[in-house]
């Protein structure tokens, strides 16, 4: 990174409210603060990056139960006619529902073109016939995306239809890849040539949950777009790593009480057994993963 941006990317962080010096010593020492900061989340997000890694199994059999909920209906019509329009449809609806407070007025739109539709979304083969078929959604008439990639692009596309959003619609590519790429989802699948392109970009379904980790983790309260930005271009983290990255959602879920600006970070054990998938019959495990977790995200915290 530049200074310029440097100084941009602190101003998020909340070092400082303006990025215009007019002493070049005063201008040098913010842009050194800023690489100090980065340096200490870069340390903390590599350790809980380590830490997901090492623990993926507890939210993959999850998001399993999961997708299996949703696409098994429709596992014995692998190549029929409308099989692909109903599992994309399925997928869809389950995906905003996760919005605390989805708009009806707004995905009803969505839904209606999507059943107009019906036709194109059942010749679904690929990621790109997929993304061809969204476009039919959005309600922009042109969609640009800053890399070109297959992904990046449906995640523009989902963004600028009725009902979804940024998170949503980082949701909805990310169960694509979970299920195509994850082997115990090996029988869900439903479209060919599913791989992530190292120059694409899969962003993290960030909600409250993650956003309150990472104020954790930074010691300021960073929006969507500023997180998938840290994690992806500032500590450069490869864009393949998104579907691990989600499980912070998972170990976060159950490491969090209250709401808001109330959060506090301790096990939260009925929010565990409230999860539909959840490994049950791993509690013990779970929990003891759970405590490390809580611990390496105070150690790592930046007020």
């Amino acid at each position: 990174m530049n200074e310029k941006d440097l100084l941009k990317f602190g101003k998020k962080l909340g070092l400082f409210r303006t990025t215009i010096f007019s002493d070049a010593d005063d201008r040098s020492a913010r842009v050194n603060d800023v690489k100090d900061r980065i340096y200490k989340i870069k340390c903390s997000l590599n350790e809980i990056f380590l830490f997901l890694k090492d623990n993926t199994i507890y939210n993959r059999q999850t998001q399993h139960a999961y997708y299996s909920a949703c696409l098994s209906p429709y596992a014995t019509c692998m190549s029929s006619s409308g099989s692909n329009y109903a599992r994309i449809s399925s997928l869809l609806h389950a995906i905003l529902q996760t919005q605390s407070m989805p708009s009806l007025d707004d995905s009803s739109k969505t839904w209606k073109i999507l059943f107009e539709h019906r036709a194109i979304f059942d010749a679904v083969q690929n990621p790109t016939d997929l993304l061809n078929a969204l476009t039919k959604l959005s309600s922009a008439d042109h969609i640009s995306s800053p890399t070109g990639g297959t992904f990046d692009r449906m995640w523009h596309v989902l963004t600028n239809s009725k009902g979804f959003g940024q998170k949503t619609a980082a949701l909805f590519i990310k169960s694509i890849i979970d299920v195509h790429t994850l082997e115990e989802n090996t029988r869900l699948r439903f479209l060919e040539n599913v791989s992530v392109a190292p120059d694409d970009f899969v962003r993290v379904p960030v909600d409250s949950v993650i956003k309150y980790i990472f104020k954790n983790i930074t010691g300021s309260n960073l929006d969507f777009e500023t997180i998938n930005d840290l994690v992806f271009n500032v500590i450069g983290r490869t864009n393949d790593e998104a579907i691990i990255w989600d499980d912070l959602w998972f170990w976060g879920f159950i490491t969090q009480h209250g709401g808001g600006d109330n959060r506090t970070l301790a096990i939260n054990e009925a929010k565990f057994w409230t999860i539909y998938g959840s490994p049950k019959e791993k509690w013990a495990d779970v929990r003891a993963h759970a405590e490390k977790f809580v611990e390496i995200l105070r150690a790592c915290r930046l007020d």
